[in-house]
């Protein structure tokens, strides 16, 4: 199917029906792309909002647990400190540090266990023990086993200190509660490292006599953190209850404020208050937009510890439903263009009966057309013919009115004859002689009259003839044109009929002619006879009178013959009026006639231009009429 042909005329009737279909099934296969793409990222952001919720509370709970776990063991070890205390076992000190020892190396989670007594609160042998591992100068109890170099034991620092690095001590055995510290750097067996604190009063009846707690250190909880992938780009971060950065894979965001990383403070106001939170923001660690969902840690015995949260890529979450809708595009497409070839293949098997008729129609009426304009041709020809038919009908009838009244004369004058011969013979004689001179002459300008007159009847017949081939020539034609002209067939007929009569009256014209001029040369004969007799004899009265009966007797006869000519001319003028009327209603038929086909024509045409559109020149029946 040539793709180009169809769409090289925006005026044809096949570009009309394929706009109009593609544009509703391309306006709908927009509308559905859009929709089922658009529906594809809000149902791929709920279910990343959910999957997210997920991921973060899992993991969130996977950290809850551990914090409650060491939670217990430092509520165990300060119940078994206490206990210890009480029961005065021997060797407390040892029997504590060993078993700070052994929690530590039997949780991989925690950076270091420490304690820290107060003076004389132990066992009162603090000098005992002055300077010892796991003591200071004064021999307090304040063993801190780290892992920092491998696991030992050295004693805890800073504890002394009112600043933030022995808040760690002062603060939960104050408040007699227990206490998670933000991050704070010291230096541990030479090394400096950044810890976070959680820290449990020990308490004999309501006095805090002294503090246990574990150490998480930062790099732990990077590793912790780092440990943790959502997804293939995405990453966990931990943050404390003020909402600063203990965690993350961007070494230069710990120790910062969510608000100074570019969170709305609304933010930072959620996590504070321990609300679980998610949106949809820039993030400036992987430099595109993702999904943030944090929550918040409780422990049992700390309450609000710390905010977990998981980061996931937008392109990650809706990486699936942009997969699945460039399927769905690529279906939808494949299909919308199968959709295609099939309209244009039923859009041809439409266009091309109509193509056929209108082909059809068109050689109909360039035929029908043709076919009027001859006969309007033929109409007009049997009009000029009638016309100069009527005036050589006018013309005959002039002349044989003019030898009508030479003949009338001439009976007059024989009737005038006749009285003088029957008055006063001899003395006409003369006169008689003159009358037979004038009678002789008005008879030969009679004859002459005939011989016109009988030219003029040849005349008419000759145009009877043809007006007899223009009406067969018009019949043809009318049947040429089928039934648009079998109208003209009766016409034309009519007209072939009438032409016949007016030839037989032209015959009969002049057959009477031809007896006028037989008669008018014997009056003539007689006339020159009566003048020969008058010469030689005035006294033949009898043979003059006579030869005047005889010349009365052609002068009416002459005068009948006229008559009838008159009548018959008459009938010939009627015939050649109607066929004058005839003629110029066949002609006026033959224009309306064509005029209609040229409307239908236009009709066709037009209906050529839809169908084969306006670069169509080139079809039989998208050309011009003749």
């Amino acid at each position: 199917m040539d793709i180009k042909a169809v769409f090289s005329g925006k005026g044809n009737l096949r570009f009309r029906l394929l706009t109009g279909i593609l544009s509703v099934v391309i306006l709908s296969y927009l509308i559905t792309i859009l929709y089922t793409t658009k529906r594809s990222m809000r149902l791929a952001r709920e279910n990343a909002g959910r999957l997210g919720h997920e991921i973060v509370n899992r993991y969130a709970n996977n950290i809850a647990t551990d914090i409650e776990r060491i939670s217990s063991i430092l509520e165990g070890l300060s119940v078994f400190s206490v206990n210890s205390r009480q029961q005065k076992v021997p060797n407390i000190r040892f029997l504590l540090s060993r078993t700070m020892k052994n929690i530590l190396e039997t949780t991989d989670s925690i950076f270091g266990i420490w304690a820290v007594w107060e003076s004389g609160e132990l066992d009162g042998r603090d000098a005992e023990f002055a300077n010892t591992p796991g003591h200071d100068a004064g021999g307090r109890f304040v063993p801190y086993w780290n892992r920092s170099g491998g696991i030992h034991v050295e004693p805890c620092m800073d504890y002394q200190n009112s600043d933030e690095k022995g808040n760690y001590y002062h603060i939960p055995l104050k408040t007699r509660k227990p206490y998670v510290t933000p991050a704070v750097e010291y230096k541990i067996a030479g090394q400096l490292q950044t810890v976070v604190s959680f820290a449990v009063p020990i308490l004999i009846d309501g006095k805090a006599v002294g503090v246990v707690g574990v150490d998480f250190s930062m790099s732990g909880l990077k590793d912790m953190t780092d440990a943790i992938r959502p997804s293939e780009k995405g990453y966990a971060f931990l943050l404390t209850k003020e909402t600063n950065v203990l965690a993350h894979p961007k070494k230069e965001f710990i120790g910062k404020s969510i608000t100074e990383l570019g969170y709305p403070e609304y933010v930072a106001e959620n996590l504070r208050s321990g609300k679980e939170t998610s949106l949809i923001r820039h993030v400036p660690a992987l430099g595109k937009d993702s999904l943030v969902v944090a929550v918040p840690i409780r422990s049992r015995i700390a309450g609000h510890l710390w905010t977990f949260g998981i980061t996931l890529p937008i392109e990650e979450i809706v990486a699936d439903s942009i997969q699945t809708g460039n399927r769905i595009i690529a279906i939808f497409t494949l299909s919308f263009l199968i959709l295609i070839l099939i309209i244009m293949r039923l859009t041809t098997l439409v266009i091309m009966p109509v193509r056929r008729t209108a082909s059809e129609l068109n050689e109909g009426t360039n035929h029908i057309s043709i076919a009027a304009r001859e006969v309007a041709k033929a109409s007009d020809s049997i009009a000029s013919a009638a016309s100069h038919q009527a005036s050589s009908v006018e013309e005959i009838t002039g002349i044989l009115h003019k030898f009508g009244n030479e003949i009338r004369k001439i009976r007059d004058r024989l009737n005038s004859v006749n009285d003088i011969m029957d008055k006063d013979i001899p003395a006409s004689f003369q006169q008689i002689e003159q009358i037979a001179e004038q009678m002789n002459q008005a008879i030969q300008s009679g004859a002459e009259a005939a011989g016109e007159a009988e030219k003029v009847i040849r005349t008419v017949d000759d145009i009877a003839f043809q007006t007899n081939l223009l009406s067969l020539n018009a019949a043809i034609e009318a049947a040429r044109a089928g039934e648009a002209g079998a109208g003209f067939g009766v016409v034309a007929d009519e007209i072939r009929r009438l032409a016949n009569r007016a030839t037989h009256a032209a015959h009969e014209t002049g057959e009477l002619v031809r007896r006028i001029q037989k008669e008018a040369s014997s009056v003539q004969d007689h006339s020159t006879t009566m003048k020969e007799a008058m010469s030689r004899n005035r006294n033949f009265a009898d043979i003059v009178t006579d030869a005047i009966r005889k010349l009365n007797q052609s002068a009416e006869s002459q005068t009948a013959a006229l008559q009838q000519i008159w009548d018959e001319m008459d009938r010939i003028s009627n015939f050649v009026q109607q066929n004058a009327a005839i003629a110029q209603q066949s002609a006026a038929s033959a224009q309306e006639l064509s005029h209609q086909v040229d409307l239908i024509q236009n009709v066709v045409r037009r209906l050529s231009v839809s169908v084969i559109g306006r670069n169509g020149n080139n079809s039989p029946y998208a050309k011009p009429l003749p």
